[in-house]
């Protein structure tokens, strides 16, 4: 009995095992790059962001769009490893292009005069999908912030005996994900050695546009 049970243990954990692998090894099957470490990678105004997605096999790899505040999956692009068909959800903003087999590509294009416009669609979420039969896929995504950088920064400085105030005014920037936060960076500087820091700081926003 002892014996039996053992042997069912036994069996129980590689099992386990067997399905921790294959999540592990799936989870590698794509990737899509590069992102943030939250999920989320910023889209700077007047500038083209590059997006790569990987496969560890070849097929055919198409990309989507989720709007974000419709929910709604638009296709962008397939892609067989040789060539990208575009649909014309809006070509320019998005741009797909095959790289090899096992490597395709999409531009976010952030430079067009009427990007205001599109600004919910710089605001959705980014997916790269992998065929794995009908109906079946395996994914990998990106959440979009469109960004407009920082202008007019003042910055003032107090220093006391115990510590050193600092306090910014920022002229003009936009989040479309209203994610705006200020981080404080601090340098040590000595004899051969220099180090350096980084401090959150209180972030109010008084006056919002657009």
């Amino acid at each position: 009995m002892l014996m039996k049970m053992w042997k069912m243990g036994f069996m129980r954990k590689l099992y386990i095992l067997f399905l921790l692998l294959l999540g592990s090894s799936r989870a590698t099957d794509i990737k899509l790059s590069p992102c943030g470490n939250d999920g989320m990678r910023e889209i700077a105004a007047d500038q083209v962001t590059y997006f790569t997605c990987k496969v560890a096999v070849k097929t055919t790899v198409r990309w989507n769009l989720s709007v974000h505040d419709t929910g709604a999956h638009e296709l962008l692009a397939l892609c067989d490893g040789h060539v990208c068909n575009i649909w014309p959800y809006d070509e320019r903003l998005f741009k797909a292009r095959s790289l090899d087999s096992l490597h395709t590509t999409m531009a976010v294009d952030a430079r067009n005069t009427s990007i205001y416009n599109s600004i919910h669609r710089l605001n959705g979420t980014l997916y790269c999908y992998r065929e794995d039969g009908f109906n079946r896929f395996t994914i990998a995504s990106c959440k979009l912030n469109y960004i407009i950088p920082p202008e007019d920064v003042l910055c003032r400085a107090v220093n006391t005996s115990w510590t050193v105030n600092v306090s910014c005014v920022i002229g003009n920037l936009y989040s479309s994900r209203s994610i705006y936060k200020c981080k404080l960076l601090r340098f040590k500087l000595g004899p051969g050695k220099e180090s350096g820091e980084s401090d959150h700081m209180l972030t109010i926003i008084t006056v919002q546009s657009g």
